[in-house]
């Protein structure tokens, strides 16, 4: 009796988060599937199929992963990177359910009711739909509740903070956030404008720490049907960050002036106190490869002539 392939489909497997959750699976010895809108393409133990999740027509991912899997692969873990419509977690959670498969979704911690201290575990309040809320939480959250009404699958859900990794824009609070122009200013010595005067602390975690993380706890049952805090267990001081920035850069350290964001803009978010820890004692089992110094050198490994252009799907989702 042959035995399945197992294989990890990746909802946006071929940006920042996904392309290490792919590196992940595969060194792990699971096949990938990524559905993305880059072109199909298949190499040893990875294939992507290019389909636009937001005009395609209902069951289109079910005939997809079927005509994919055929008789010789199993679905094991979906991964929701790029942040599905609702209507699309109900498609993928009906096909989890028959596959016997489980769900991830990457979320976002700006879900968290802002509160003093800036500390927030599982537990701490979660905005809600009535809250005056900007479009990005709107959505996360109408996410986060298509996928933990479901109690017949397995699903994880995985609030994050500032993933860091190759190819993403880096810049992690106002006025600077995800900035396409961020190495310009620094390596020409422009002075950065920064609430507080980067004095902010924040979480943060490298793309392959998250992946491997993510893939480590779908892995442990106790952790179904759970949220979970996924992020470097040492946070971050916003002014640490651009001053180590200009260091690997080989640039000067920035000249840092105070900033106050307009409330009214999406990034204000981040201008306070944003600290991630977890309730969860399977997280105690992770260990993390890059501290924030190796997570932003490894993140500078690009062409300096193509940052700008990464980025940009990003940008033009979050408002």
């Amino acid at each position: 009796m042959s035995t399945r392939q197992e294989v990890v489909v990746l909802f946006g497997g071929t940006g920042v988060i996904g392309r290490e959750l792919a590196q992940c699976a595969q060194a792990g010895g699971t096949s990938v599937l990524s559905i993305s809108l880059d072109p199909d393409h298949d190499t040893a133990a990875y294939s992507n199929r290019l389909l636009d999740l937001s005009t395609a027509p209902p069951g289109a991912i079910s005939r997809l992963l079927e005509d994919h899997c055929g008789t010789s692969l199993r679905v094991v873990t979906m991964v929701d990177v790029v942040g599905l419509a609702p209507h699309r977690i109900d498609e993928v959670a009906d096909y989890a359910q028959r596959a016997g498969a489980s769900v991830a979704m990457v979320s976002s911690s700006l879900l968290y009711r802002p509160k003093p201290d800036g500390i927030y575990d599982e537990a701490a309040e979660v905005v809600t739909p009535d809250s005056d809320l900007f479009p990005y939480q709107r959505l996360k959250l109408a996410q986060e509740q298509a996928l933990s009404k479901r109690s017949d699958v397995a699903w994880r859900i995985f609030r994050t903070n500032h993933v860091i990794g190759r190819g993403g824009l880096l810049g992690c609070i106002p006025d600077h956030n995800r900035d396409p122009d961020l190495l310009d200013r620094i390596t020409r010595g422009a002075p950065l404008k920064l609430a507080r005067k980067g004095k902010v602390q924040l979480s943060f975690v490298h793309a392959r720490d998250l992946a491997e993380g993510l893939l480590h706890l779908c892995a442990i049952e106790t952790t179904a049907q759970r949220v979970m805090n996924l992020v470097h267990p040492v946070p971050a001081l916003a002014s640490d960050y651009f001053q180590l920035l200009a260091y690997h850069l080989g640039a000067p350290a920035p000249v840092i002036e105070d900033y106050r964001p307009d409330d009214g803009n999406f990034w204000s978010l981040t201008a306070a106190d944003n600290i991630l820890v977890s309730q969860r004692p399977e997280l105690d089992q992770l260990r993390f490869q890059f501290d924030l110094g190796g997570a932003l050198r490894d993140a500078l490994q690009i062409d300096p002539g193509s940052y700008a252009s990464f980025g940009s799907f990003l940008a033009q989702r979050i408002k």
